[in-house]
């Protein structure tokens, strides 16, 4: 907690500053002597406690002003420059000044002690006051309440993906959240009268790092019971066509590892090294894996008629298996036969950014969502990539997901 003491007596100030030291809590407390410093604390930090004396020096070497502890009092609550403090405790040692504003104090939201030196009720009163406001802070910030905020949370990470889950809500709205560059979007997943209440933004670059960070983000500021990505992937020759969804069971980033010098032993991978992966592995939720063992063909057939633009001609399918991650684009399916499938024959498919939700999400505040990734294949990692399902992959992933949240999930 940031405290700010605004008091002219040293005396006083540091018999205030003992008082409050008896609560046993690590505080921040920083102190000035004239208002024109206090107006300047106060336009660059946030204070959970300001402490104002009523006649204070304007400014430093100036003379007394016995309304300017007031009269900052009133600015503060009027002028958008300050970061209002969280809460105002008014200590004076003058008697006429503390009748004078007491019963106006007391009516509003803030506090008035007169201060003795031959008198220890004031502090008392201060302990009490500082108590309460370290209980009050250490509620405001249990990470073990329980209870979530949103229904879903989904992640994208290009922006055709983000505009098909855009189509799918109704009734968006884009925000921001103080301090945060993130731009989001809130709507609801629709269905009758059933109202699914869900968050969505997405990453500004691709890969791991930017969707573990997006992940941690939106589960601390909104607290969803699922966190989801949906959008595009590579899938792998031979386990599926253009639009399938993979829905990964477990995932693993294929570039942890370590790159080591190549010796006589060894097969050389390059003229230089070789690369030795060390993949760990995080699994769907169990419940989840049951639940996608239904059969979901009536849904599936929907989804590729209700898609207008090209398409191919295979049936559209759900693909449950293995996904590997990187933030490395691969356009070659050597890459995949050398360095992902002989850690994981039963490999789907690749993408940047699942392992990053999943890592988030099992590693994040309380209470935890469930993760749930739905990639569409729109490419095959050869040199034959081009976007020309690319967003019908993305229509399949999101609509699918949005079926499970409407209908299975909540």
């Amino acid at each position: 907690m940031k405290i700010l003491i605004v008091e002219d007596d040293c005396e006083k100030c540091k018999a205030i500053k003992s008082a409050i030291q008896k609560v046993p809590y690590d505080f921040r407390i920083d102190t000035t002597q004239n208002v024109f410093s206090a107006k300047n604390f106060l336009s660059k930090s946030y204070y959970d406690l300001l402490i104002l004396d009523l006649n204070l020096p304007l400014e430093e070497g100036g003379e007394c002003d016995r309304d300017s502890g007031y009269n900052l009092l009133i600015e503060i609550q009027k002028v958008r420059l300050y970061k209002k403090p969280g809460s105002i405790l008014i200590v004076t040692s003058y008697e006429d000044l503390h009748d004078k504003y007491k019963e106006e104090i007391d009516q509003g939201l803030f506090k008035i002690i007169k201060y003795t030196t031959f008198d220890i009720t004031w502090e008392k009163e201060i302990i009490e006051y500082t108590n309460y406001l370290v209980s009050s802070n250490d509620d405001s910030n249990d990470i073990t309440e329980t209870g979530y905020n949103y229904d879903v949370a989904i992640l994208s990470a290009v922006e055709i993906e983000n505009s098909q889950i855009l189509n799918e809500l109704s009734n968006n709205e884009s925000f921001k959240i103080k301090g945060d560059p993130t731009y989001y979007t809130k709507g609801l997943f629709t269905k009758g009268k059933k109202k699914i209440k869900v968050v969505t933004a997405t990453q500004h670059q691709m890969g791991i790092a930017a969707s573990a960070t997006l992940t941690l983000k939106m589960i601390k500021n909104f607290k969803p019971k699922y966190i989801c990505m949906a959008g595009i992937a590579a899938g792998k020759k031979g386990e599926g066509n253009f639009g399938d969804i993979i829905i990964p069971t477990e995932v693993w980033d294929y570039g942890s590892g370590k790159i080591t010098e190549k010796d006589e032993k060894t097969s050389a991978e390059t003229n230089d090294f070789l690369f030795k992966p060390d993949p760990k592995y995080l699994s769907l939720d169990v419940e989840l894996k049951e639940l996608l063992n239904k059969n979901f063909r009536p849904i599936l057939d929907t989804i590729k008629n209700d898609w207008k633009s090209i398409k191919p001609d295979s049936s559209l399918n759900i693909i449950k298996g293995p996904m590997a991650c990187g933030s490395i684009v691969v356009q070659d399916e050597s890459i995949i036969e050398k360095y992902i499938d002989p850690h994981n024959r039963k490999l789907k498919g690749l993408d940047m950014e699942s392992y990053g939700v999943f890592y988030a999400a099992e590693n994040s505040f309380m209470p935890k969502p469930k993760v749930l990734v739905c990639k569409s294949i729109c490419d095959f990692a050869d040199t034959h990539k081009d976007d020309k399902y690319q967003s019908y992959a993305a229509f399949t992933s999101i609509r699918f997901l949005k079926h499970l949240i409407l209908e299975e999930l909540l």
